[in-house]
């Protein structure tokens, strides 16, 4: 998520993840203003390339990602800002992060990061002067997961109510599912498969039962395939090479008639057969193209928390008002 570390709330010991949890609405309103700002997008004559004019940006990765290096050097460039990409395999072990987030911000107006361990990316941030984007850890994927649920609001028109069947191993993917659907009002079906990763899951199934009892929806553990997609509308998976969590035709004959797949890619070919993969049921790309508009939502200028919208004015049919949070909720069925 896109968080400027040093708040209040950071000052006091709360972490990033912790501190937006407790803002839904900025949440929702992340995913109404990509959904707006994809519709600018594609608005002819419109360009948003002065939001970001004479700004630059340093993107650090600790491995390589053509799919959200790509997806997020087009958003920076969008905007109008220059952006330098650095891969270093040993930046957490090799380096003080401290001064890595003063060096950093000498240099540029915004820093991403991309690290094994959430607290180096807080590290950085809590030293660094300008605003620091993390786009994931070995613990959460908070960017991939809002970008699904951009693409499932799309297609639905809606979140609440929705059920989703997670069909693979524990990893941050299914760590922020598992936080943040129930916030949304959707119920969650899952099956992992021991893994390296295993660990974290349970660590935040905790809390996701917790936001499941306050926001009255359900999450229920399975052991196969076909109980666990039995009723979703949602099918979600990610790469790995467990085939006794493979989807095939047989199992999909139990979800939802209006069922739809989600990955997070790249594919490794074992967790979903090629005529699922490649249906029309399949919202795989769409999702992909779908994380530059949110790149774009949360790399804008803001000289406050960088972890809420900046003020937005919406070209979209649907959106009648002007930023206002008070009209997330009624643009779209949460």
């Amino acid at each position: 998520m896109l968080a400027h570390l040093r708040t209040a709330n950071r000052a006091q010991g709360t972490g990033v993840w912790e501190h937006l949890q407790d803002h839904l609405e900025e949440l929702k309103a992340l995913i109404w203003t990509a959904i707006d700002l994809k519709t600018v997008n594609h608005a002819e004559g419109y360009r948003c390339s002065h939001l970001l004019e004479d700004r630059s940006v340093v993107v650090l990765f600790t491995h390589p990602n053509a799919r959200m290096q790509t997806t997020l050097n087009t958003a920076i460039q969008k905007l109008g800002a220059t952006v330098t990409t650095i891969v270093d395999l040993n930046w957490e072990s090799k380096q003080s992060t401290e001064e890595l987030g003063r060096f950093l911000s000498r240099l540029a107006d915004l820093v991403c990061v991309q690290g094994e361990f959430n607290s180096s990316v807080e590290k950085i941030a809590d030293d660094a002067s300008v605003p620091v984007l993390s786009l994931g850890c070995c613990l959460h994927s908070t960017l991939q997961v809002l970008t699904d649920l951009m693409t499932l609001q799309e297609h639905f028109g809606r979140l609440k109510g929705l059920r989703v069947g997670w069909v693979g191993p524990a990893c941050p993917l299914l760590n922020t599912y598992l936080l943040l659907l129930p916030r949304f009002g959707v119920d969650m079906n899952f099956s992992s498969s021991p893994c390296a990763e295993l660990g974290s899951s349970p660590r935040c199934l905790d809390g996701a039962f917790k936001y499941c009892k306050h926001h009255n929806t359900e999450l229920k553990e399975f052991y196969t395939v076909a109980e666990v997609i039995r009723g979703a509308q949602v099918i979600v998976t990610t790469a790995h090479n467990n085939r006794t969590l493979a989807i095939t035709e047989k199992e999909v004959d139990n979800a939802d008639p209006e069922w739809v797949l989600l990955h997070s890619l790249p594919r490794s070919g074992t967790e979903v057969c090629d005529s699922i993969f490649y249906s029309n049921r399949s919202l795989v790309l769409n999702s992909a193209a779908n994380m530059q508009s949110h790149d774009q939502v949360q790399i804008r200028p803001n000289s406050h928390k960088v972890c809420y919208c900046t003020p937005h004015t919406p070209l979209s049919p649907r959106v009648t008002a002007s930023y206002p949070r008070h009209a997330v909720d009624a643009v779209f069925d949460w």
